[in-house]
């Protein structure tokens, strides 16, 4: 199992990155949630015994963990990669007084003592990083990034020619699109919609009633009236709605969450032996799959 730290001072994103990973089906952890002690001064430190346990716990392929602690200088050796999130100051206090699920930096004196660790600790964390990334890079930027290394899972453009498959994720079209673009792939997708803006990136989030299962704004709102439908996924927000499937086929999280629930699946390692299995046993065309699956 690979493990990757995400670290850097408040305001860089790591919940919102962390948030992003697990969107798309990947074990993160924000490490404020749980795995903290609030020290008398207001400061935080790891939970040593829970960050052990964490980390030695191999159930996935990458484990992706947020934080930023001062004791988490004896962990750094246990780490794959050592990922730093920066920004300008001007820009993380901008985020600090926008925030609103986080009271931290409001206050003057823990802002004076957050710019100190700007200056002081930022610097020793640049030394440990394997990588920095700047998190107001434009948008386009990132686009070019991931148009450079991402991949669509084998047998997704055949599976598409041959289903029409709608694709449901929790990612952003502005990120999807442009991958689909270069494959020549012509799809349907239901995502969300980034707004690059020098301050950080907004998100707007598809309107979707929330579900009477689960009681989240789900993916099976986006399924609504499909009749029997065949699902392919394989990250936490595919857990819902793949419980409305006639049939699913499962890989990752998902598979490990449905062997928990006792639901049966199909496993699969890429669309072509989804492609392989429907075509063994066919099914209605309309069906919807997670843009994951490609």
């Amino acid at each position: 199992m690979k493990r990757v730290l995400l670290t850097g001072m408040s305001g860089t994103g790591k919940s919102t990155v962390v948030g992003e990973l697990a969107a798309r089906g990947y074990k993160a952890v924000d490490t404020d949630y749980g795995f903290c002690d609030v020290q008398p001064d207001g400061r935080q430190l790891w939970r040593e015994d829970a960050i052990e346990t964490l980390l030695a716990t191999e159930d996935t392929d990458v484990l992706f963990v947020a934080g930023c602690e001062e004791n988490q200088g004896r962990f750094h050796p246990r780490f794959d990669h050592i990922v730093l999130l920066s920004a300008p100051p001007e820009t993380l206090v901008g985020r600090l007084e926008a925030r609103t699920n986080n009271p931290y930096g409001k206050d003057p004196e823990e802002r004076r003592r957050f710019l100190e660790d700007v200056e002081t600790v930022e610097p020793l964390l640049r030394r440990v990083a394997h990588h920095e990334v700047r998190t107001t890079a434009p948008l386009d930027e990132v686009v070019g990034y991931l148009l450079d290394r991402v991949r669509v899972r084998a047998g997704f453009a055949e599976l598409v020619v041959a289903y029409d498959p709608l694709i449901v994720s929790a990612g952003f079209h502005e990120l999807i699109d442009p991958i689909l673009e270069r494959e020549r792939v012509e799809a349907r997708v239901e995502a969300n919609n980034v707004v690059a803006d020098p301050a950080g990136w907004r998100a707007t989030f598809r309107d979707r009633p929330l579900c009477a299962v689960c009681g989240e704004r789900c993916k099976r709102g986006a399924v609504a009236g499909l009749g029997p439908f065949v699902y392919v996924g394989d990250g936490i927000s595919d857990r819902c709605v793949s419980l409305a499937a006639q049939r699913r086929f499962a890989r990752r999280t998902l598979a490990v969450w449905l062997d928990e629930q006792g639901v049966e699946y199909e496993p699969f390692d890429d669309l072509r032996d989804v492609a392989s299995a429907i075509a063994a046993e066919p099914v209605r065309k309309e069906g919807a799959g997670d843009g994951r699956g490609g």
